[in-house]
């Protein structure tokens, strides 16, 4: 197992090459002529680079405080406010916004592994399939983290679940468009089963709050997510 878990380590680091997670996107690049005015809205958080005095080319962060013909005034934090003149800016980004995803449905299947007291390998494996909830964080463009509670069957009285699950996962976006790998562990809360995720996922944008998930465990789990958009 242990040689499975190195080959597939390897392909994602292969995979995930030039992906860095960048904190912003460029909006705007100039062409000539200078940086759009329009692009400046009060009380934004901006990053531009632009050339100063010196003909050298720098980058600020910070709130735009106002703009009038010629420049826009940013506070760019300790060193306070800045002018910066539109003609000497060259590039114009904007944060990339933080997703926040809840899971309405997450539903699928996936082995529980029983670990030896002694220390040994795993002694017994189980599958568990049932339905529960997501919620999913993504600070950046390529990596995100999710937390998922899952729960079946029926116990003893036919109220209380059988079974609770509870996983706690990393994404690594990779260089195909909307496919990322997975790595998680996890365990169910009322048996001796622990639960170790490693495996592809592949997600279809349903419209710009809802998402749909399809994800597969090297462990010959499954499951599918249809989640919301945070605002």
């Amino acid at each position: 197992m242990s040689i499975v878990f190195g080959s597939v380590a390897v392909v994602i680091l292969l995979l995930a090459t030039g992906c860095a997670a960048p904190l912003s996107k460029v909006v705007s690049t100039r062409q000539g002529g200078t940086i759009d005015r329009q692009l400046f809205k009060k009380g934004d958080k901006v990053k531009v680079t632009y050339e100063d005095e010196r003909a050298k080319m720098r980058t600020k962060k910070g709130r735009v405080l106002q703009t009038d013909d010629g420049s826009v005034t940013l506070d760019v934090g300790f060193e306070g406010s800045i002018a910066l003149e539109y003609r000497r800016i060259h590039t114009f980004s904007r944060p990339i916004r933080v997703d926040r995803w809840f899971g309405g449905l997450s539903a699928g299947t996936f082995i529980g592994e029983k670990g030896d007291p002694q220390g040994g390998l795993f002694i017994d494996s189980k599958r568990f399939t049932g339905a529960g909830c997501t919620l999913r964080y993504a600070p950046y463009s390529n990596r995100a983290f999710e937390a998922n509670l899952l729960m079946g069957g029926k116990g003893k009285g036919g109220i209380a679940p059988k079974w609770l699950g509870v996983t706690l996962s990393a994404y690594i976006y990779t260089i195909v468009p909307r496919t990322y790998f997975i790595l998680g562990i996890g365990g169910i809360v009322n048996e001796d089963f622990g639960v170790y995720r490693i495996g592809l996922g592949m997600e279809n944008p349903l419209s710009k709050r809802f998402n749909m998930r399809i994800e597969a465990d090297l462990l010959t789990g499954l499951r599918i997510h249809f989640e919301q958009r945070l605002r």
